[in-house]
């Protein structure tokens, strides 16, 4: 399996987790990958992102 398949960038994690609502998932953890990046900035932009997915 292409590692980029279930490791997407920020841009892509919407539409990865929104896959696997379809098929039922209902609960998620999202950790950053990127050993320099600030913790607090990523939260924010997750948050941005995710956010309006939750139901």
């Amino acid at each position: 399996m292409d590692p980029r398949r279930v490791i997407p960038t920020r841009a892509q994690l919407p539409k990865l987790i929104g896959e696997f609502v379809a098929v039922g998932a209902s609960k998620f953890v999202v950790l950053p990958l990127v050993g320099d990046a600030d913790p607090d900035v990523e939260l924010g932009a997750l948050a941005d992102e995710l956010l309006p997915l939750e139901t």
